[in-house]
């Protein structure tokens, strides 16, 4: 697999839970949730990174960790804020970070 077409198959999953974790209404941020991470930067760059974080570990065999993300961050998260972040974003999802199989979608239809 080519090195942009590996990018790619990160960024779908990545955009989809960041959409996700904005416009979930459960879990332990409030309802406005979508408000205030998008009018703090600073709160939305931890879910992003985060979220590349987590499509890292779901997509490959080589994944980010939390340190270097820190690094990349130049230290305005720290690993445990990543690691934290990622449980919110993992419970909020309900674990949920795989897409639909044909299975799935057939078994719903069936319903």
């Amino acid at each position: 697999m080519s090195a942009s077409c590996h990018t790619m198959s990160w960024m779908l999953p990545l955009i989809y839970w960041i959409a996700r974790f904005l416009i979930c209404n459960c879990g332990s941020l409030s309802s406005q949730r979508e408000i205030k991470i998008l009018k703090d930067s600073s709160r939305f760059q931890l879910v992003t990174m985060t979220c590349l974080y987590i499509a890292s570990k779901a997509s490959s065999t080589q994944c980010l960790t939390p340190a270097l993300l820190q690094q990349i961050s130049r230290e305005d998260f720290l690993a445990e804020d990543i690691e934290a972040m990622e449980m919110v974003i993992l419970f909020d999802l309900d674990f949920h970070i795989n897409p639909p199989t044909i299975v799935s979608l057939a078994q719903a239809y069936a319903q």
